[in-house]
């Protein structure tokens, strides 16, 4: 069996956003414009007042309304966590957490690392903190599901000079076996109003990526969750049969010639 994405869609594509910086309010119109989704990655110690670049508790819960848009930590005071102590950095992960989900009544589970920085010891603090994933700053230019969602390594910056090709080779051809592509894009908003970038390019960017039926415009969090479900599939031990006990419906190319599935919650679906 290969996975699919919902719909038994062969492609995903996600953003991610990380400082909650002002300029995330006319990013977030320009995703819901065309139709993308993303993760706004927020260290909470840098909204509220006296905090004028950042966006204000209120904004980032009406952003949230809008359902393009889901909220993740970003650590409470945004450090260098591979050069912490254990109990710091999970003082600051916890804070964090709290924050967000006190402002916001909902659960705060994903993660972006802050600076990029983490080593071994981070990752097991983010497990043991209750995060399932935490973004890393690593490209990997390709598109490939993450082996480990507490390193999910992007695809690349919004600003590589590799994106126009990478959007290229998203757009190949898929086989008809093996994994499915996912494009995940990060960045920061304010990028967009300094000269390494502008809002003409991203929106030229987004352009190029939205409206495409065969591809499932995601959050971070639910590519996560989907993935997850996923793998809870319980096949029989001739793969004659599958059982789904969670309560998504999911996809996938199964059988000698790879012919389209998708099974239901809490059904047994014969090949």
């Amino acid at each position: 069996m290969f996975m699919r994405f919902p719909g038994g869609r062969s492609r995903a594509f996600t953003l991610s956003y990380d400082d909650g910086s002002i300029q995330d309010v006319r990013l977030s119109e320009l995703m819901q414009q065309y139709g993308l989704k993303g993760t706004f990655n927020i260290p909470s110690s840098f909204l509220g007042e006296g905090h004028t670049h950042h966006i204000s508790y209120d904004t980032l819960r009406e952003l949230s309304k809008k359902g393009c848009v889901e909220v993740a930590g970003h650590g409470e005071t945004h450090p260098f966590y591979a050069h912490m102590a254990p109990a710091q950095v999970i003082r600051d992960l916890s804070n964090d957490r709290v924050n967000l989900e006190r402002e916001l009544k909902t659960l705060v589970r994903g993660f972006a690392l802050p600076n990029g920085s983490y080593n071994a010891e981070t990752v097991e603090c983010l497990r043991l903190c209750g995060f399932v994933y935490s973004r890393t700053t690593k490209s990997t230019k390709g598109f490939s599901i993450p082996a480990d969602f507490l390193e999910w390594h992007p695809t690349c910056h919004q600003i590589d000079p590799a994106l126009d090709g990478l959007i290229d080779d998203f757009f190949g051809d898929v086989r008809g076996y093996g994994s499915p592509k996912l494009f995940y894009v990060w960045g920061h908003s304010y990028e967009m109003d300094r000269d390494c970038w502008s809002w003409e390019r991203l929106e030229a960017f987004f352009k190029k990526v939205a409206g495409r039926d065969d591809v499932w415009y995601a959050t971070n969090m639910e590519i996560y969750d989907y993935v997850k479900a996923y793998k809870a599939l319980i096949p029989s031990a001739d793969g004659s049969f599958v059982y789904n006990p969670t309560d998504v419906e999911l996809f996938g190319l199964a059988g000698p010639h790879l012919e389209p599935f998708s099974v239901k919650p809490r059904e047994t679906l014969w090949f």
